[in-house]
């Protein structure tokens, strides 16, 4: 887990090594396979859909955590202007 700088690597690497889910697979998976109030992935295989049922480790990975949270507030940047009011 600590080879991986990104969250999405640590997803894939959780993917491969406790699923054993081919790279072929991985990369045909979409946002919307994700099922995080059951818990479940959708994997294409062909014309074929698995449904691969997700553990407490993959579901706590750290992008499937931060879907269950709702978004941060943007912090403004430094030394960034307010938007002057749009025209009509």
């Amino acid at each position: 887990m600590q080879q991986t700088k990104t969250p999405l690597g640590h997803l894939v690497l959780v993917l491969a090594a406790v699923h054993a889910v081919p790279l072929h697979e991985l990369r045909t998976i979409l946002t919307g396979d994700l099922d995080l109030a059951r818990g479940t992935l959708v994997i294409r295989r062909g014309l074929r859909r698995h449904t691969l049922y997700l553990e407490e480790l993959t579901h706590q990975t750290p992008p499937l955590a931060r879907l269950d949270q709702p978004p941060p507030a943007r912090q403004p940047e430094i030394g960034a202007r307010p938007r002057p009011p749009r025209r009509r």
